[in-house]
């Protein structure tokens, strides 16, 4: 069952342990107490605030990447152990923070739970029926579209959610080109 105070202690993770947002709420709060217009003030620095928080939207080879790390810590095939054992060899890999390495395994239990959703509606369409009609199949290709874009949305949320060194690590071994090995 995961913690309900997780989300507010990585936010708080995600402000400390980013420089540029901590310098701007320290600013804003040093120009609230003597500036002028004090609204204009906090509306400008709420949107540097925004804008430096946000990060692109992830290409395909970091899709990739964030896919099977998602589906590999939360899968609900693998057995716990090796579970545990790929976390911690991949927060040793990436040198990951226990905040860092706790927003990833937060984000891969919420994928978790989407793929269990994602089969439970499959079974409810593909349960009883010996052939799949043209809108079953548009059904199921809309689940498992969904799920991909959970992928998206993990990632950034991981993204945003660790410490920016952490991100950078990721995000350099996520553009490393796997080469395409053909067989014989």
């Amino acid at each position: 069952m995961p913690n309900k105070s997780t989300p507010n202690a990585r936010n708080s993770a995600a402000v400390s342990d980013s420089v540029p947002l901590l310098t701007v709420h320290k600013l804003l709060g040093k120009c609230l107490q003597r500036a002028r217009y004090p609204c204009a003030v906090a509306i400008a620095v709420i949107t540097i605030s925004t804008v430096i928080a946000q990060q692109p939207a992830i290409t395909p080879q970091q899709h990739n990447f964030f896919r099977h790390v998602l589906r590999t810590i939360g899968s609900p095939d693998y057995n716990p152990s090796y579970i545990a054992d790929f976390e911690r060899a991949f927060a040793q890999r990436f040198a990951l923070s226990s905040n860092d390495a706790a927003v990833i395994h937060a984000a891969a239990q919420s994928f978790r739970t989407a793929v269990l959703n994602t089969r439970q509606a499959e079974h409810a369409i593909t349960h009883n029926n010996s052939r799949l009609t043209p809108a079953d199949g548009a059904a199921i290709n809309a689940l498992l579209t969904t799920q991909e874009q959970t992928i998206d949305s993990l990632s950034t949320q991981i993204l945003q959610g660790i410490s920016p060194a952490s991100a950078a690590r990721l995000l350099a071994a996520a553009n490393v080109p796997i080469p395409i090995v053909k067989g014989k």
